[in-house]
């Protein structure tokens, strides 16, 4: 619902953001995108973030900020060669390769800090956007992982949450059994 007024041109000054979940948990838009799940699910402020967003089944907006500029790629690389913003990729490219920070540069960091291997404007197609979007997202399960199992504050949510993102299956069986309240997000006793 507030995703797309945050992400509004992200495929751009995205390029410019750095890659690490834990800083991007201190981001502006992040810390909105994640106040708006908090109220949603009815904690405080202080709950944990990535126990928030696993609750909704949800990754950090810096996914889809890297799935926006892998998209913006794809667009670039059927622009014709003489347009404008083909012409600006070739020079943030060539800034690049003397050695200036260039949003070129940036997209190299991207695909180091997820793993993407050898990355460059010819190579991007469909099929490699899903398959980057995956290695982003396996990335950020790891990432929710060592979270769980490292924090003392989760210490408790640990106790039921075993598996990476296996709360929408549990959750959805919890609330067809009447444990969970839909809307309040409580837990209600048996009967």
């Amino acid at each position: 619902m507030i995703s797309p007024i945050l992400l509004y041109n992200s495929e751009i000054w995205g390029g410019y953001v750095k890659s690490d979940f834990k800083a991007w948990d201190g981001k502006q838009i992040e810390r909105t995108h994640l106040q708006f799940c908090k109220r949603y699910l009815e904690v405080g402020n202080k709950a944990s973030n990535v126990a928030c967003r696993a609750e909704l089944g949800r990754f950090p907006l810096l996914t889809a900020i890297n799935q926006r500029i892998l998209n913006y790629l794809l667009y670039l690389q059927n622009e014709q060669p003489d347009s404008f913003v083909r012409q600006s990729f070739l020079i943030s490219s060539e800034l690049h390769t003397t050695g200036k920070n260039s949003f070129y540069s940036n997209l190299m960091k991207i695909s180091e800090y997820f793993n993407f291997g050898n990355f460059s404007l010819d190579l991007v197609v469909t099929a490699k956007v899903t398959m980057f979007l995956q290695l982003m997202k396996q990335k950020y399960i790891s990432y929710w992982q060592h979270s769980l199992r490292h924090s003392q504050k989760l210490e408790f949510y640990r106790s039921f949450k075993v598996a990476p993102y296996s709360f929408m299956t549990a959750r959805a069986l919890m609330m067809r059994a009447g444990v969970i309240c839909a809307r309040s997000h409580k837990i209600v006793g048996f009967s």
